[in-house]
């Protein structure tokens, strides 16, 4: 019988690097989701990723590739006279980029097929957009989403990235809060299963709109700062640009400025706002109290005298 490996051994292992994208976004056997609201710009961000990823170029400007990675994108959302039109607006597909418009798809029917065919052209990158006519069952059931996810499993195996395309509840977006994970459909379905969650955030109809970072579980560092997105007209590339992130002090005045609230419904809140575990941010809202920028008075929080005004 073989001895175990010891933790020496496993230290001593020279494992390969399979960062994909730099900052801990994506690996190989990534799987990320791009969730917003519907008409947000969710299928262009998935487009210009695909594109950029095949040309080798950094994502949205911000976060170089390592390589160029070959690109697969399907597409459910519009016509194959439609999409194709979309496409002449970029000018043409990049090589080593593929696109599959098809009505009738399933996740769970289609990701052995898709498999397949990445493995005969050396995908790195798949796309799958939008998911709710990719899973034929309730995006609010965690018990229908899982065959979804597996299949998604089976797609990015441990070699491509996988990025989903998803939609969010409308009731779950609170005016002036940050997008988070707990907007999307079937939430607690999603936050275990995925490594990078992007979340785009605005108004239709305007110039631009947000693109934030609300996970990214091999990031050592901390989240970047969201991203403003601006439409290059009369080009469809989307520019980026880089917001400067409110402190995590601001994040939490901001929460009890509308009135006193608990120490555990401001940290719930606040763990939700900045895409951080409880204990985090309970120990942000004991800084903030240390540092005399909130009080707390018979266990409820509020904004300290001395910062008001």
């Amino acid at each position: 019988m073989k001895e175990p490996m010891s933790l020496t051994d496993l230290v001593a292992i020279d494992y390969p690097d399979t960062e994909l994208v730099t900052g801990g976004l994506a690996h190989q056997g990534s799987r990320i989701l791009l969730g917003g609201d519907s008409g947000m710009g969710k299928s262009y961000v998935l487009l210009q990723l695909l594109f950029e990823s095949a040309e080798g170029k950094p994502w949205l400007g911000i976060w170089p590739v390592r390589r160029p990675l070959r690109s697969l994108l399907v597409q459910t959302e519009v016509s194959e006279p439609l999409f194709q039109r979309r496409i002449k607006r970029w000018g043409s597909l990049p090589d080593g980029m593929f696109v599959l418009t098809q009505k009738e798809f399933l996740m769970i029917d289609e990701a052995g097929s898709v498999a397949r065919f990445c493995d005969e052209h050396d995908i790195d990158i798949v796309g799958l957009d939008p998911l709710y006519q990719m899973h034929g069952g309730d995006e609010n059931s965690t018990h229908t989403i899982r065959p979804a996810e597996q299949a998604g499993d089976r797609i990015a195996g441990d070699k491509r990235i996988l990025i989903v395309v998803h939609h969010v509840n409308k009731v779950s977006q609170q005016t002036g809060q940050k997008p988070s994970l707990g907007w999307l459909r079937g939430a607690s379905a999603w936050h275990n299963w995925i490594d990078t969650g992007f979340m785009v955030a605005g108004r239709r109809g305007e110039d631009s709109f947000e693109l934030h970072v609300v996970k990214a579980r091999n990031r050592e560092e901390r989240m970047p700062n969201p991203l403003r997105l601006t439409w290059h007209k009369p080009g469809p590339y989307l520019v980026a640009e880089e917001m400067s992130e409110s402190s995590k002090y601001a994040d939490v005045m901001e929460i009890v400025s509308s009135g006193p609230v608990t120490r555990k419904v401001a940290s719930r809140r606040l763990a939700s706002v900045r895409g951080c575990s409880r204990a985090t941010a309970y120990r942000i809202i004991k800084e903030a109290v240390e540092r005399g920028l909130l009080e707390e008075t018979a266990g409820q929080l509020g904004l300290d005298s001395n910062e008001i005004g």
